[in-house]
Parts: structure tokens; sequence; C-alpha cells
């Protein structure tokens, strides 16, 4: 008789869920570029003043991915969830209140940070849990949340600002995330061994072989494991530094052109929403495609555009042209970090993955975190923003000098 299979595969439901909070999470955290502006205005901040709140943020979100990660592999994803919808949205709320600059460090730099570390982490290492034929196309369509959440959150902030203020914006999004991200939390669970059993090959769990299957300790011995964390460093360095100051970048620009504000405030917004509507196509291919040639041949492709999209910056004076920028951006951008989790796995095994997971993630938020607060002091001290653009054109070739380095181990210890 033939195995019978499960038509329905709640595997499904846990990419759905996950990409629904992935879109509510980092929709939010997204926004922040709408916000710069009327914050530097309402309190005199100078930009890489407002920017280090961002570089608070990353850093801690960095640093706490790892306790989630191995929080998530010992207790599982739903406490974790929840735990972190909680502070994310009475962080975003307690934002509305802020009057001095120690408070939004405080607030959306440290208590939102902890929040955050607590989604994609414990998400991603769940579906690789669910999936494993299609690993690297699940793991496109988790990921392909985040797109989606930038394309509608940060405009929808943006006319909260427009029509009331920046106060009203921050409450609005914190109410949801409260609500939404806890709420959609609680239908997050790993999968038992009967649904693996019934649900046929495209989905079945692979054994690990012990003999590749690494614990924490041993897989920060291996060359691979640094080289990894180094290149997703590089990636992240340039991607958080245009996703914080695109949005000024073309506010600058279409003010040198004498366009209305509110004019370029919308329209500046709209680059930033057209990168995020475009990567939800990226992250999906990208899954796709690594599933099909590999993550290596992925990853080279998608770091190879983001480096040329940063060159194009530079000649970049009309907003047609950074609308094109967009459309490279977001299909590239989001490539390594789309493939990250299957490559840990593949590299590392399912032992300890949320926690390896989180450490690579540390490294590269890392990056995240120095990128933007360098690229608005550059600009504080030249009034331009070329020297970073040409800066993140640079680390994402390093990235791909990095990557014809990146094997697989060979054992325990390489």
């Amino acid at each position: 008789m033939p195995e019978k299979t499960s038509r329905f595969y709640y595997g499904y439901v846990i990419v759905a869920i996950s990409a629904i909070i992935g879109a509510i999470a980092f929709g939010n955290m997204r926004s922040f570029g709408v916000f710069l502006d009327p914050l530097i205005q309402a309190f005199g901040w100078s930009r890489g003043a407002t920017s280090m709140a961002v570089t608070i943020q990353a850093l801690v979100t960095g640093f706490m991915a790892i306790l989630a990660g191995k929080l998530s592999d010992r207790f599982g994803p739903r406490i974790v969830l929840t735990v972190s919808g909680l502070l994310i949205g009475a962080g975003y709320i307690l934002c509305s209140f802020i009057n001095e600059r120690w408070q939004f460090y405080l607030i959306q730099g440290s208590m939102v940070g902890v929040g955050l570390a607590g989604i994609m982490v414990p998400l991603t290492s769940l579906v690789v849990r669910w999936f494993t034929q299609r690993m690297g196309l699940m793991n496109g369509l988790v990921n392909s949340g985040i797109g989606l959440g930038t394309m509608v959150v940060p405009p929808l902030a943006t006319w909260i600002i427009e029509e009331y203020d920046w106060r009203k914006a921050f409450l609005v999004l914190g109410c949801g995330c409260l609500v939404l991200i806890t709420g959609f939390s609680q239908f997050l669970k790993r999968p038992s061994l009967a649904q693996i059993e019934s649900a046929g090959d495209n989905f079945k769990l692979k054994t690990s072989d012990s003999a590749h299957d690494f614990s924490f300790r041993e897989a920060i011995k291996t060359r691979t494991y640094w080289m990894l964390s180094i290149m997703f460093f590089t990636d992240v360095f340039a991607v958080n530094s245009m996703m914080t100051h695109i949005v000024i970048h073309t506010e600058d620009l279409l003010a040198s052109q004498a366009v209305d504000p509110r004019t370029a405030a919308t329209a500046a917004t709209m680059v930033l929403s057209a990168a995020a509507g475009v990567s939800i196509f990226g992250r999906i291919a990208a899954g796709a495609v690594s599933d099909r040639v590999g993550v290596r041949s992925t990853i080279g492709i998608g770091l190879g555009m983001l480096s040329l999209s940063f060159i194009w910056l530079l000649f970049a004076k009309q907003l047609w042209m950074l609308y094109l920028f967009a459309v490279v951006f977001g299909i590239s951008g989001w490539c390594v970090g789309s493939v990250l989790s299957p490559l840990v796995a593949e590299y590392f095994g399912l032992k300890s993955h949320g926690v390896i997971l989180g450490a690579v993630n540390f490294t590269g938020i890392l990056g995240g975190s120095i990128g933007p607060l360098l690229t608005g002091i550059i600009f504080d001290k030249m009034k331009s923003y070329n020297v970073a653009f040409i800066l993140c054109a640079s680390m994402t070739t390093l990235g791909i000098i990095l990557l014809q380095f990146l094997k697989k181990p060979g054992g325990r210890y390489e």
C-alpha cells in the first residue's frame, strides 16, 4: 500500500504566520527613515545623533538574538515571539511620549531592540524544522513578509505624520504590534513526529548526521562560521545604511530641485516602498533559485547586483533614477538574509540551529548598526552621501571576495 499523506500540512500555516509577523515587526522597524526628519525638526538633533538609535537597536537586537535562538531551541518559538510582540508594541507606544534623546535611545534602541531580537531567528529556525526539501523557497516566503511590511507600513506612518503628527504615528504602530504580533504568535509550534511522518517525502525532516550536527561551541571553532559571519556583516552594513538614509537623501535631492516638501516626502517614501515591494519578489526568488542552483551562486549574484546599485546612486540625480535603484536594490538587498537560515542548517545541522543562526545574525547586525551611524556621520561632515555610497559598494564587493572562501565544514573542527 502506498504511504498515506496528509492533504493539509500545518507547515504552510507556520510559513504564512511567520511572514505576517515579520511584516508587522520589520515594517515598523523600516519606518525609522520617515521619522528621521520629523524628529530632527522637533528636537534639533543631527542626523548622526538621531541615527544612533538605529545603531543601539541593531547592537541590542544582534546580541539578544543569540539568546532568543537558544531559548527558541529549548522552549520553542511561541513564548519568545509573545514576549517580543509585547516589547515592540510597548516600545513604540512609549516613543510617542519622548522629549529627550536619551529616552529615544533607551526605548527605541534598547527596548524595541530586545523585542526585534526574538522575531526572525526563531521564525526562520522554526521553518527549517518544518521543511527540508524546499527549505530555501519557504524561508524566502517568510522573508518576503519583511518586504511587504516595509512596502505598507512606512507610507502608513508618513500619512499619519502628515495628517496628525509623529507622536500619533508611533502610538498607532505600537498598538498594531502589541495586538497582532502577540496574537499570531499563539499559533506557532514545532512539528510533532506524527505530523512529520504523515507529511510525505516533500516535507519530511531529514535525519541529522551526528558527525555533522554541530553544537554552538563546535560551530564557532570552524573557519566556515567566521567567514559566513563576516560576509553577512558586509551585507547588512550596506543594506541598513541605505534603508535608514535613502528617504532623507531623496528628500534632499528633490528639495534641491525646488519640489514641494510634502510632495518630496511622499515621493521619497515611495522610493523606499518600491524597494520593499520589489524585495518581496527578490526574497522569494532567492530562496527558489538557491534550491536549484545552490546558495553560493545565489549569494554571489545578489551581492554583485547590490554593489552595482550603490555605484548607480553616485549618478542618480532624477527621481526615476532613484526608482531604478530601488528595483535593483530590492531584488538583491535581502538575498543573503533570505537563504541564511537554510545555509546554517546545511553547514551545521539542526541540533543548535537557533543559537548558531542567532550568532551569525549578531555579526550581521553589528554591521547593520555601524552602517547607518557611519553614513549619518559622513553626511554631517561632508554634506553629501557620495562617500557613503562608495563605502557600501566596497563592503558588498568584500562580501563577494569572502564568498569565494566559504566552504562546507569537512568535519567537526575545520
